[in-house]
């Protein structure tokens, strides 16, 4: 079963919205691997040589590099395709939270062993719902994969999940607490 993406807050922020948008149109069409499991296929590929990655890496956090600066949010500079260079950068911009918002970048520790692991854009809070990338989709058999390794762009619900923290957004233009 594929879920519906909640209502979004029209009046939210303008950058959290468009990154909660353009994760939730990547999840509708869906972006899918070509083949199933090769972490693969144009739209990846472009996606992940805009970040540096080697082509065939796992792209969840890619793709949050892609809707964060398709939106006009800043990224890492480097390694932005890795979830764990997001937390120390996050940390560093003062932008690491623990109470998510629409738009947040939330990242899991779903091997429960201390380290990011999986990435998403929290779309909801009541239900807690995200768009997530290179996972399976929320209901049924995944063809292939698992909800780290997957092989698409799907809506989740989740509840109770291994959650770590969430990276706030701020745009490209705007200084950081650390730039200040």
């Amino acid at each position: 079963m594929t879920l519906s993406p909640p209502p979004l807050d029209p009046t939210l922020d303008p950058l959290r919205l468009a990154i909660a948008q353009a994760a939730i149109s990547d999840a509708l069409v869906p972006v899918l691997e070509q083949p199933p499991g090769s972490n693969r296929s144009p739209t990846i590929d472009a996606w992940t040589e805009a970040v540096g990655s080697p082509l065939g890496s796992s792209w969840c956090a890619i793709a949050v590099a892609h809707w964060f600066s398709q939106s006009g949010a800043q990224t890492p500079s480097n390694a932005a395709g890795a979830v764990s260079t997001w937390i120390p950068w996050a940390k560093t911009k003062h932008l690491w939270v623990q109470n998510p918002e629409v738009g947040d970048m939330v990242c899991y520790d779903l091997e429960n062993d201390g380290v990011a692991d999986h990435a998403g854009i929290v779309v909801g809070l009541d239900p807690f719902c995200t768009v997530e990338a290179n996972t399976v989709p929320q209901d049924g058999p995944p063809a292939t994969g698992s909800q780290r390794e997957g092989y698409g762009v799907f809506i989740k619900q989740r509840t109770n999940p291994p959650i770590l923290g969430f990276v706030q957004p701020i745009a490209v233009s705007a200084p950081t607490q650390s730039e200040t």
